[in-house]
């Protein structure tokens, strides 16, 4: 009988499951098992999962514009994925047309007692803004929604614009069961097509279609018609250590290449990088600047003018940009560079900074050339084709005694030769209008390093008291220069309320400058045991954390762990007693986990002498980016790592 009722048991679960399973997602069409159900099995983490959804571009044969035709069914979970019924669209606009929305159609649907009720949008409740220079946004709100509302929405877009075919991203911060778009592109339009993210297509198809556009002279062209599909596509879910998520959501782009006319004439639209340095050398903002020339005893000091040493020449030049000119926190690379304004206001954008640095460099002498990048949270650049747009910052590459150093004036508590952490995006782009340009790889010149010793005594009114001397280097450095030096004393209280058990004094900062290649510190501490009358005392001996929590929290992840820098932490402890009061009578378990290939490191040891106890912890990551089959093992370091520091106990018992 027991087994009966057990297999009842998963055969009715089994049925729930599949019943919870059973989305409509073959059609737009909402169905009244979509309404009613109240979970989305393959991830329950979900507040919101799109059911299907449908693009389809093509020229119109009557108005030779771009349409495109958008439908999205969306099942809402909870009330967390009410916002995805906040709709925004964004049309493109230029100085001489725009893109145009119709056919806006939105519908909520609810399941009460049975049947479907619908609730219209009204078009009163649509609203156009202005959201930019180049960009208008069309906004809406399903009506009527609650939890278990399945939404509906579409529209069709007309645009003028076929140098921007219209892309489709298949995965976003939601599940979807299903994602489909259609392309169909006269052959006369030619575009680079990109997939872009780990995830497969579940349909591919082109097929060609004979005479699909007839223009007015009669001249006709033929048609690619293609279908994309993804099905069962996870959300992408944003955590730590990445660049921007649009590096990895899988989607497709298109670019145009070339256009050629009915009449023969053909037109060249991406461009080779031999044909861009030629339009750059030319161009009225980066490429006139660049060429501007400066008076270096307009600027300059005798002493760094006369200075024979390049490399020392360069340095100086370097702090020179550092002291007196500030970033007003544009990028703008491409648009209101002015060398002549800077010098005139003190403050630029990075590419007027930049190029200035480059000039002056350049009439000293120093070999150098600007290099072109995109920002970590702008996106890598397409490396295939010139894709100008890609990026959005400018930096100085300097070549002394065949030695490279890549050189950015823009913060003033950088060292010499150490870029923004917002720079650590690989590559790079030279600009030669000799001979031609190219990619450099763009790498931390620093190794970036945290030490901590500290030496602490336990006395024998179970006081504690000693010193933590502090050194870090690179990007450690670097934040820890930014923390202090415009505010020593709010540094220090900052570092008082990190650690409230700890009463700091006597703090000193060794560092020769605000640019130095290190922040090097020492502070005296004090604390005391909450039962100093116990004959068991329990010592954390972190009294410093690297890591307080985990930050990596997914299942899986399917994207790398980009860093941006390899880096190292070290911590090590002296702890001094009196062995007529105290003895030790348990320490910590012996730690020493690798990662495959020694990619990374944890250790932690300690030994037990008459009258101190020494420990030593040390995490080490030896790469800067990890593929994303690295992340169950980083994961599982980290655990340890936040282990180590949270329940290793040393145990002393009162003689």
């Amino acid at each position: 009988m027991k087994h009966v009722t057990l297999l009842l048991l998963l055969l009715n679960t089994y049925f729930i499951f599949a019943q919870e399973e059973n989305y409509n997602a073959d059609t737009f069409k909402v169905s009244l098992q979509d309404a009613e159900n109240k979970t989305f099995v393959k991830d329950s983490s979900a507040n919101a999962v799109v059911i299907y959804e449908q693009g389809s571009s093509y020229v119109d044969k009557e108005d030779y514009d771009l349409h495109t035709k958008i439908k999205h069914k969306i099942k809402l979970l909870n009330t967390e994925g009410f916002e995805h019924a906040n709709i925004a669209i964004y049309l493109y606009k230029n100085s001489d047309s725009k893109e145009e929305i119709k056919n806006i159609e939105a519908i909520t649907y609810n399941a009460v007692n049975g049947s479907l009720i619908k609730s219209h949008l009204l078009e009163k409740n649509i609203y156009n803004e202005e959201y930019s220079e180049n960009y208008t946004v069309v906004k809406f709100t399903l009506p009527n929604i609650s939890v278990g509302s399945v939404i509906t929405y579409s529209y069709e877009i007309v645009s003028p614009f076929m140098f921007k075919y219209h892309g489709w991203n298949f995965q976003s911060d939601i599940p979807k069961i299903y994602s489909e778009y259609k392309a169909s592109i006269p052959g006369n339009w030619l575009y680079h097509t990109k997939l872009v993210g780990k995830e497969k297509l579940d349909i591919s198809e082109s097929v060609i279609e004979k005479e699909c556009l007839v223009m007015h002279n009669g001249a006709t062209a033929d048609c690619g018609n293609s279908t994309y599909a993804m099905k069962n596509i996870p959300a992408f879910i944003e955590e730590d250590y990445m660049t921007t998520k649009s590096d990895y959501l899988a989607r497709i782009e298109y670019e145009l290449e070339t256009f050629r006319g009915m009449d023969g004439l053909i037109k060249h639209y991406t461009k080779t990088w031999k044909s861009v340095d030629r339009e750059f050398k030319s161009e009225k903002e980066i490429g006139k600047q660049i060429r501007k020339s400066v008076d270096l005893k307009d600027l300059l000091t005798s002493e760094i003018i006369n200075e024979t040493d390049a490399l020392k020449k360069t340095q100086a030049v370097y702090q020179y940009m550092q002291k007196n000119y500030t970033w007003n926190g544009d990028y703008k690379i491409f648009k209101d560079v002015s060398v002549k304004d800077l010098i005139n206001t003190n403050s630029g954008n990075v590419s007027s900074i930049n190029i200035l640095l480059h000039n002056i460099l350049r009439e000293a002498d120093i070999d150098v050339k600007p290099v072109l990048l995109s920002t970590r949270d702008n996106g890598f650049p397409t490396t295939i084709y010139p894709v100008i747009s890609d990026f959005n910052y400018l930096i100085v590459q300097a070549t002394i005694d065949g030695n490279t150093y890549f050189l950015d004036a823009t913060d003033k508590f950088l060292t010499f030769g150490e870029l923004p952490y917002r720079c650590l995006n690989l590559i790079g782009r030279t600009l030669d209008f000799k001979e031609g340009s190219g990619w450099v790889d763009i790498a931390p010149k620093y190794f970036t390093t945290t030490m901590y010793n500290s030496e602490l005594t336990i006395k024998n009114d179970a006081t504690v008291s000693g010193i933590v001397r502090g050194k870090k280097t690179g990007y450690h450095a670097l934040t820890a220069k930014k923390a202090y030096f415009p505010n020593n004393d709010e540094y220090i209280s900052n570092l008082e309320d990190k650690y409230p058990n700890l009463e700091i004094s006597n703090h000193e900062v060794s560092s020769e400058s605000q640019t130095s290649n290190d922040f090097t510190e020492t502070y005296n501490v004090d604390f005391e045991f909450d039962n100093a009358d116990a004959n068991m005392l329990y010592v954390n001996p972190f009294i410093i954390k690297f890591f307080t929590t985990n930050p990596f929290k997914l299942q899986e992840r399917s994207y790398p762990i980009d860093f941006g820098y390899a880096d190292a932490y070290f911590y090590t402890l002296k702890l001094n007693f009196d062995p007529e009061v105290y003895e030790v009578s348990e320490d910590p378990e012996i730690v020493n986990l690798t990662i495959p290939n020694n990619k990374g490191i944890v250790t932690f040891s300690s030994s037990i002498k008459e009258n101190y106890v020494q420990l030593m912890f040390k995490i080490r990551f030896k790469d800067a980016i990890y593929p994303p089959e690295y992340y169950p093992y980083l994961k599982e370091l980290m655990n340890k790592v936040v282990d180590i520091q949270t329940n290793s106990l040393i145990l002393f018992k009162k003689k």
